[in-house]
């Protein structure tokens, strides 16, 4: 009984120091493909994006954070309305 007790407590130390060090495979860590839409805000067209628009933005969450192709296309999006509004102020300054 006792060599049970031991097997059993060295199986449980090196389960933890594996999980420890992150040697552990973890089939939970993989992207979930599941969802493939992109969020609204990207669809507004150029021009007519709000702030309200960018309050009620909410991006699925994956495993390690926010899926990057969500942020990716937010970001792009942003950049684009970013890059129109600096032309017109341009424009309407006249330079």
């Amino acid at each position: 009984m006792a060599i049970l007790f031991v097997l059993v407590g060295i199986a449980v130390i090196t389960g933890t120091v594996l999980l420890a060090t992150n040697r552990w495979p973890d089939p939970g860590l993989a992207d979930d493909s599941g969802d493939v839409g992109r969020p609204a805000l990207v669809e507004v067209p150029i021009g007519e994006l709000s702030i309200d628009a960018v309050d009620e933005l909410h991006l699925d969450q994956a495993v390690r954070g926010y899926k990057m192709s969500d942020v990716d296309a937010v970001v792009e999006r942003l950049t684009a309305e970013l890059a129109d509004r600096n032309e017109q102020i341009r424009q309407l300054r006249g330079d």
